[in-house]
């Protein structure tokens, strides 16, 4: 029982559910199986099956039992997740194994790589043909049956939702719709051909014992047809190359004949099996990631992006919308070249330059590893469960229908400020694939001005440039008298035309002056389009302009990525008087959209409770329901919505707004606050205030988190469908929310009392055994 246990604490606390879930539905199984089998033998009866059954069921509660730290708050986050009522079929069939992916994911892959590594199962040719002859092993006839079952069944529900097997399991199998990648169940393919490998490797090494043939006519024509049809599969439906066709061609027949060799010595050379398969699948590494290691400086050493706003400690979130798949420049490729490419191979330099751009842009979960908090649902202030996904909708309508797509994958261009503000995000990230570069000098395109005449577009510089040239990327139409005017302290000090008619390139020089701003004029009847904008100074350093209007976004650094600052970055703390009123998530998600989106920094939607909190719960639900009734878990239901106590608190300090229908103002106050305190589970503020105001923490509210005034406890009020929010009053106050949740002391306390019970069973085992010998001896 204690075995057992220990076997299934130690698979929970591997951290993966989908793999403890496949291992416990396996398992299950083979005990059905096991049964059978027994019953059939007539070598137990209903009564020990029952008992052998029970003393199993304890085992599992046992080892789940000293898991409860971790399954008691893993079970309350999956309350609150995006899976929480299952997934969709076609969410819970993504990264499925197709027919074409069959010969790399069960035959070595020698010389390519498959598709994905959730795509691998192989043993190696020498382990087909020893699973073969394990299919000959009459005395383990169930056995064999229930290894084929089950390397049928999920080779079936690898195929994902392309076949009915997968679509029924989705419908009918408690907790199948809570997971996706089916690939995944290949962990049994894998487990099933290797023991069945074993079985062959016996009947082996059982040949200079017994007689009889080793591989009959129907197991050859068995493993022949599946080869073929995994081979044929390949060819017909995937992109294996005629070289790898060719060399699993050769390895089947090199190895078929060793194992041939191996049965003409009666078995006596079976010990050359271990040696033979080691080295196969030694070989069939050697395209993994694992064998193309590469230096520890693609991590550690930290780039240029991120020594630029190393020193940054306002806790602003960076936005990495930069796609990985672009080339390394020639300058930087070579240097990479130069220092590592004799010292690590081709292979390894090819990882070691993908590494480097996972790095440059931060492609998650690296804010993580480099302590730049972001907003795509890693940060630890955010996390992606479905509050997030109701955030996200509100400037990404159908962010519902991909929840846990990356804001990179769904943002096409840099958002507007105001949801830049949302976010508490001050650096955004983007690549340089699509920009321009005129006689080596870069033009950042990411951001176009269209201006119609007659109109005249003032650009501010960050800084003032002692400018020597202007180049532009113009596309104008009648654009007679169109023009560049530079400016410094508001006195006009030089203009340079635009090119009529066409799209042109501007190169001019102009006379060495201070610029601090850049007007467009464009007369009337005219229309022009303005790509990029670049200065340079005297020394040739280059200055790109922003076009990005009204939004206070510069460009600091350009390498093969981007990187923009906002000129007023959005603070982690405001303290606000402006709050609305909404029924529930849609009705936040409405307020926050309407007259063009809220602004975070003077205002906060807050939630009334509208009647539909109750989600769907996970297939624990039953149980988490009797550990609320215990007052071992949170309470079921929405938190940080508005209650009846608070709505009247609120009403009575605030007026309503004229105009704006369930928006409400508290009196003006002049306010300041210090971040005395931020760590992963405990935030401290320090807050003066005149009047009355609401104090947003824009990190994500979940249930554990607490916050008390000048340690008193408050209620953590749901802000924006995400932040947290308290009300303080008048005064200079000590604000703390600290993470203290229920479900993980509970967990504790159920895992030290199943420790404790099984020590006592361990004695009582102990003891009991030897006191009946002593009194028998008496």
């Amino acid at each position: 029982i204690l075995g057992l246990a220990v076997v299934v604490s130690l698979q929970v606390l591997a951290g993966h559910p989908q793999q403890f879930y496949i291992s416990l539905l396996v398992g299950v199984g083979y005990a059905v199986l096991r049964s059978c089998q027994l019953l059939r033998d007539r070598i137990h009866t209903w009564h020990s099956i029952a008992w052998s059954s029970g003393r199993l069921l304890v085992g599992l509660a046992i080892g789940l039992g000293f898991c409860g730290f971790q399954l008691l708050p893993t079970l309350f986050l999956s309350y609150q997740s995006i899976r929480a009522g299952g997934l969709p079929l076609h969410e819970a069939g993504s990264f499925s194994m197709g027919l074409g992916d069959l010969g790399r994911a069960i035959f070595p892959p020698f010389t390519e790589a498959p598709r994905s590594q959730e795509l691998m199962t192989f043993i190696g040719f020498t382990g087909l043909w020893l699973s073969v002859l394990g299919l000959g092993a009459q005395h383990r006839r169930v056995l064999v049956v229930g290894l084929v079952t089950a390397t049928s069944i999920a080779l079936l529900l690898a195929m994902g939702p392309e076949l009915p097997f997968f679509r029924i399991a989705h419908q009918l199998v408690p907790g199948f719709d809570l997971f996706r990648v089916p690939a995944r169940w290949l962990i049994v393919v894998n487990l099933a051909l290797a023991l069945l490998a074993g079985l062959g490797a016996e009947r082996l090494n059982d040949q200079r014992k017994s007689s009889g043939t080793l591989l009959s006519n129907r197991n050859f024509c068995i493993w022949l047809g599946g080869i073929l049809l995994v081979g044929m599969s390949s060819i017909l439906w995937g992109d294996v190359s005629q070289r790898t066709l060719v060399v699993w061609l050769v390895t089947w027949i090199v190895t078929g004949l060793l194992v041939a060799g191996i049965r003409l010595w009666s078995g006596h050379l079976a010990f050359l099996i271990i040696p033979l398969l080691g080295l196969e699948l030694f070989f069939a590494t050697r395209t993994l990631e694992l064998a193309v290691p590469i230096p520890a400086e693609a991590y550690s050493n930290t780039g240029h992006t991120l020594e630029t706003i190393k020193a940054d400690s306002s806790g602003a979130r960076m936005l990495s919308l930069a796609d990985p798949s672009y080339e390394i420049n020639d300058v930087d490729r070579a240097a990479y070249a130069t220092e590592y490419f004799d010292r690590i191979g081709e292979a390894s330099f090819r990882q070691l330059l993908t590494a480097l751009k996972y790095r440059d842009t931060l492609t998650p979960n690296l804010t993580n590893a480099y302590g730049r908090p972001g907003p795509d649902g890693y940060d630890g202030g955010i996390l992606p469960l479905r509050d997030y996904v109701d955030f996200k909708s509100v400037f990404l309508p159908g962010a519902e229908t991909t929840p846990d797509a990356l804001l990179r994958n769904q943002l096409r261009d840099i958002p507007q400020k105001w949801i830049l503000d949302l976010m508490g995000v001050g650096y955004v990230l983007v690549d340089r694939k699509d920009d321009i570069e005129i006689d080596g000098i870069f033009l950042d395109t990411e951001r176009s001005l269209k201006i119609t005449g007659p109109d005249r577009v003032v650009l501010d510089l960050a800084k003032s440039i002692k400018a020597s040239q202007l180049v532009a990327v113009v596309s104008s139409e009648a654009a007679g008298g169109a023009r560049f005017e530079l400016f410094s302290d508001g006195e006009l000090l030089s203009a340079l035309a635009i090119p009529s008619n066409g799209a042109n390139q501007v190169n001019e020089v102009v006379a060495t002056v201070n610029v601090d701003q850049l007007h467009v004029v464009v007369p009337s009847g005219g229309a022009v389009e303005i790509s990029g904008i670049t200065l340079l100074d005297s020394k040739d350093i280059q200055y790109p302009v922003s076009l990005f209007l009204d939004q206070g976004i510069d460009l600091i650094s350009w390498t093969d990525v981007k990187l923009y600052e906002l000129h007023d970055m959005p603070p982690r703390v405001s303290l606000l008087t402006d709050f609305g009123l909404a029924g529930g998530p849609e009705g936040s998600v409405s307020m926050m959209q309407a007259n063009g989106g809220v602004d975070s920094r003077q205002a906060v939607v807050l939630e009334l409770s509208d009647g539909l909190e109750e989600r769907p719960t996970p297939i624990l639900s039953g149980i988490a329901n009797g550990l609320r009734a215990a007052n071992f878990l949170p309470r079921k239901g929405r938190i940080g919505v508005v209650d009846g106590v608070m709505q009247a608190d609120l009403m009575t300090l605030s007026k309503p707004v004229a105009n704006q229908d369930g928006w409400y103002r508290l009196p003006p106050v002049n306010a300041h606050f210090d971040i005395s305190q931020y760590e992963a589970e405990a935030v401290g503020l320090t807050v003066f205030t005149t009047g009355p105001a609401l104090v947003i923490l824009r990190d994500a509210i979940y249930p554990g988190w607490i916050a008390t005034v000048d340690n008193v406890e408050v209620p953590v009020l749901r802000g924006n469908l995400l932040h947290r929010v308290v009300l303080v009053p008048a005064g200079k106050h000590f604000i703390q929310f600290k993470y203290a949740p229920p479900e993980f002391f509970a967990g504790w306390i159920v895992s030290s009392v199943t420790v404790l019970v099984s020590v006592l069973l361990l004695v009582i085992n102990c003891v009991i055994p030897r006191y009946r010998r002593a009194k028998s001896c008496e």
